[in-house]
């Protein structure tokens, strides 16, 4: 093949990818605001429900960055951040078709490493609160006893995460009570070694229908990962207590 014939070649090569190569897709800003937060991103102009491009939230009251990523085409891709309203980072992992994947990192609001999670084994690589002296009731052969675990019952993220959130839901929603002096939850929920959640028993708490509503959706919640406990290496059914405490409420008319 002669240097014009290949030229000739090359230019045809060229111009088949250009043709082809994918032209980038409109998008339009939105703002939407959510219940306690605004969030800013972009969707596509021939589809508005199809968010793609950059999403942020920021908090409503500190106007703070808490959540952070991108979409494609309507689903989560790529790098996700998550910060405390203290503005310490919460979590941060990828996205792939909307799903978790690889190693995610969780942390404590005062910014120290609290888990390590590999979602593509569902493996949890490293946990903060592993070794501890305290002890927990576990269930063997149905019966209930106090040991010093491995591994205590958690959930990803730290139960921190689940009080601060429940209780902001709480207080924030419509669904508070009359002048009631408040609500306390000692709350302790069975975590079986599957994972998945049993029963809860309330622990002298002093709640309502709405909060234990709210609190409920948010244990239930199937985007969660619950940690099982662990002894002698072996995953076990265990309780793990959740505490929570609004000093005063009242009910939005």
């Amino acid at each position: 093949m002669n240097l014009k014939h290949l030229t000739t070649l090359f230019c045809l090569i060229f111009c088949v990818l250009l043709s082809t190569a994918q032209k980038p897709r409109k998008v339009k800003k939105v703002s939407e605001k959510l219940s306690f937060s605004t969030a800013k991103y972009e969707v596509l102009k021939s589809n508005k429900n199809k968010k793609h491009g950059f999403y942020k939230e920021y908090d409503d009251y500190y106007r703070r960055l808490i959540v952070s990523g991108q979409y494609d085409l309507g689903k989560k891709e790529g790098l996700w951040k998550e910060w405390y309203q203290s503005e310490d980072l919460k979590s941060e992992g990828n996205y792939l078709n909307d799903e978790e994947v690889g190693v995610w990192v969780f942390y404590d609001d005062t910014g120290n490493l609290l888990h390590k999670y590999d979602y593509d084994s569902k493996t949890l690589l490293y946990s903060k609160e592993c070794g501890n002296d305290k002890e927990y009731e576990i269930l063997i052969k149905e019966e209930s006893v106090w040991k010093t675990l491995d591994c205590p019952p958690s959930i990803l993220g730290g139960m921190n995460s689940l009080t601060v959130d429940s209780a902001y839901i709480f207080s924030k929603s419509r669904f508070n009570v009359k002048e009631v002096g408040g609500i306390y939850a000692n709350i302790s929920i069975h975590i079986r070694k599957d994972g998945t959640v049993g029963e809860m028993k309330a622990n002298n708490s002093f709640l309502n229908s709405d909060y234990i509503a709210i609190l409920e959706d948010a244990i239930n919640n199937k985007e969660v990962v619950w940690l099982p406990a662990e002894l002698d290496g072996e995953k076990v059914d265990a309780y793990v207590n959740f505490k929570s405490s609004i000093t005063s409420s009242r009910r939005t008319e």
